[in-house]
């Protein structure tokens, strides 16, 4: 009876779990803004978008620019050629709680009219809850700005106190939505819970009824994937439609206008850098789209294959764009996020077959899903998010018919992946020569020449696609792409320690981790194994680096990190199997102690008075999280090594944590921590009197 009633319970009480936190993120729900914003067309007020915005206060200009932009009615308004100025209504009720009367302020460096009850608050507004108004007024752009990563500040917040003085940030909790403003957001919650629920629930029946240890394990891993695919589906479409912001990569425009025009009429167009370049090859006209100096658009386009441009482009035709400049990255880039979720399903796939039991595959999992190089870089309309899971892919199917017996089907999906590649990228075609020597070097090499075959065939279709547009101007822009940056000797290093969201130098702890654990993992393989993992790495690099010289973005290891994290992984599992001293250091002085870093106002930490604070923070931090692997290096006792344990999963807990809340920050924290692996290095500069680099100095360009 026990053994029967036992699945039940755990079902039930696992769904009752997941119904109990969502009550307590309704709580979050119940508080928030309304906020219509409006701008001036034809000498009339029109409203661009209706929004319920549950965090009360805007740091920066990122959320308004989003909503715009996003919002905006090209059918009925046409593309501007400049942002308009900010005009936007808030409504919401307040409650001041008992005691004295309260003024209340509207903080901003914009124009602002505060009116609670329908009248000017200039006087204190008494306990009880109120009907709070507040007009919001300024530029977006001022006049002549052609930059496209920094504009002006835009930022609101409100206050109150006893006295002007006193005054400090109003609560959260003390703001909620008007009688009248319904809320998606939170009858979606209610829906998603109860599907969680019944999911969740009906997965632990089936886990804690299987009849062998084997087989519950087994249910159990794959409980834990779906729920680590959920919550990285969620860090990935927060603020999806805000950051990265919409002029910060010029590159995700031409990718869906690129795409929305091959589906209209199977013709091709796209913006670049170098219009002059492409005289007497391609038509070149100047389009506007919310900036003074109008953008060039070349037809035909060919800086950039088409494959991935069709998926944003039949994304921008679902989302009602009526014509190329329509179409939106509220609509598109969800593309980009289901690349990056399919992709984290591959990366636990992979790494179950190199790393058949442990917790290697959840472990590598968790890092894709969390690092937030990958969360945020997965929401930017990029070819290589496509480049991305057709690589892994290619790996996977590899894999499989290396280990199950060679089954032809296998080998075919390997190479059809593999030849799909360069149709994202042109350099991806360096996968079809890393799956041929990774067959060829099982000795069976029939096979490698049938995937060669299969993949080049595939591969082929590029240039079917570019004798059917424009053979010649392919050429080309292909050879102008290949050859136009300068190289250098060292070139390639940047790809090991300069993380970059785009253009943001930010994320080296996370990123130098990656490498060391990566190569730290993939030499203590065998050669098969290791070669699965570092061919298509190393590969890639140099297919990327030799081109792309100088230049260097985010957007180019998006294909590098499923590898780096099926490593980092493996590093991860053999830390919780053999806790030792080197390896928990890496761990927790690279990703763990970095991902500290955006607790604190960069300001403060690079003064004098932080210095003595801090180094007491610093040192009691690593004395706390190293001391555990001290011990078991020392001697290896059950208590010792319980103790590493346990250090590793706080250590676990906590940089999951720290992940989550630099993504859902990522709005205020490109603001205060814009290039922060750059500010981090000159704090000694500035302290002998050298001017660090500016966080206005970020890199433009298209690649």
């Amino acid at each position: 009876m026990r053994r029967r009633l036992s699945p039940l319970a755990a079902a039930l009480g696992s769904a009752a779990a997941v119904l109990l936190g969502a009550l307590a993120a309704d709580q979050w729900f119940q508080h928030g803004i309304e906020v219509t914003w409006r701008a001036l067309h034809e000498d009339r007020v029109v409203e661009v978008d209706r929004t319920v915005e549950h965090r009360v206060a805007f740091p920066n200009q990122h959320r308004a620019l989003g909503r715009y932009v996003q919002g905006w009615n090209f059918d009925a308004w046409g593309v501007p050629s400049h942002m308009p100025p900010l005009d936007a209504r808030i409504r919401a009720r307040i409650t001041v709680p008992p005691g004295e009367p309260l003024l209340l302020r509207a903080e901003s460096p914009n124009e602002t009219d505060l009116l609670v009850d329908n009248l000017r608050a200039n006087e204190p507004v008494p306990p009880g809850t109120h009907d709070l108004t507040v007009y919001w007024h300024g530029p977006l752009q001022p006049p002549g700005t052609v930059h496209w990563t920094r504009i002006l500040p835009a930022s609101l917040e409100l206050t109150w106190g006893t006295d002007e003085e006193s005054l400090e940030p109003v609560p959260p909790d003390a703001v909620s939505l008007p009688a009248d403003t319904a809320d998606p957001a939170r009858a979606a919650l209610w829906i998603g819970a109860v599907l969680l629920a019944l999911l969740v629930g009906g997965a632990v029946f089936f886990a804690v009824g299987a009849r062998s240890p084997a087989s519950a394990r087994r249910r159990a891993a794959a409980l834990a994937g779906a729920l680590l695919v959920l919550f990285a589906i969620g860090l990935r479409v927060y603020d999806y439609d805000v950051m990265p912001e919409f002029r910060e990569n010029m590159d995700e425009l031409f990718a869906t206008w690129n795409g929305w025009q091959l589906l209209e009429d199977g013709t091709t167009r796209g913006w670049t850098l170098w219009p002059t370049r492409y005289t007497g090859w391609a038509e070149v006209e100047r389009v506007e789209y919310f900036r003074e100096r109008p953008i060039s658009v070349v037809t035909p386009y060919f800086e950039h294959p088409p494959l991935f441009h069709v998926l944003v482009g039949a994304a921008a035709h679902a989302g009602g764009a009526k014509e190329y400049l329509h179409a939106r990255l509220s609509d598109t880039r969800p593309v980009p996020i289901a690349l990056g979720v399919l992709t984290l399903v591959l990366v636990l796939l992979v790494s179950r077959r190199l790393d058949a039991r442990g917790p290697a595959p959840l472990l590598a999992g968790l890092l894709y899903a969390t690092v937030p190089l990958i969360v945020i870089m997965n929401r930017v309309a990029k070819e290589e998010a496509l480049l991305a899971p057709l690589a892994a892919g290619s790996i996977l199917f590899f894999l499989r018919w290396r280990d199950d017996g060679e089954r032809l089907r296998d080998l075919l999906l390997a190479a059809v992946l593999a030849g799909l590649c360069p149709l994202a990228k042109v350099p991806g075609l360096v996968f079809v020569p890393v799956l041929v020597f990774l067959v060829a070097q099982t000795g069976r090499w029939r096979a490698a020449a049938a995937a060669a075959a299969v993949a080049l065939g595939v591969a082929a279709l590029l240039l079917v696609y570019a004798a059917a547009v424009d053979w010649n101007a392919f050429w080309f822009v292909t050879r102008d792409q290949a050859t136009i940056r300068s190289s250098s000797w060292d070139q390639f290093v940047p790809f090991f320690y300069d993380a970059l969201i785009n253009h943001n130098r930010v994320g080296r702890g996370w990123l130098v981790f990656l490498w060391i654990a990566f190569v730290a993992a993939a030499l203590a393989r065998s050669r098969n194994g290791m070669a699965a993992l570092a061919l298509p790495v190393v590969g890639y690099l140099v297919a990327m680096g030799l081109p792309s010289g100088s230049w260097h973005y985010g957007w180019y290891l998006l294909p590098v990190y499923p590898f780096l994290c099926i490593g980092a992984g493996s590093f991860l599992a053999d830390l919780w199997e053999e806790p030792e001293l080197l390896r928990g250091a890496l761990f927790v002085l690279l990703p763990v102690a970095y991902a500290m870093t955006f607790l604190h106002d960069p300001e403060w930490v690079r003064s004098p008075w932080s210095n003595e604070t801090m180094r007491r923070w610093v040192g009691a931090f690593v004395i706390a999280f190293l001391l555990p692997y001290g011990l078991v290096q020392l001697r290896r006792t059950r208590l010792s090594l319980l103790l590493a344990r346990a250090g590793t999963a706080a250590a676990l807990a906590l940089v999951v944590a720290l992940n989550a809340f630099f993504v859902i920050q990522y709005e205020a924290l490109y603001e205060t921590h814009h290039a922060q692996d750059d500010l981090t290095l000159c704090k000694t500069c500035e302290e002998r009197g050298v001017t660090a680099p500016s966080p206005e100095s970020g890199r433009g360009g298209s690649e």
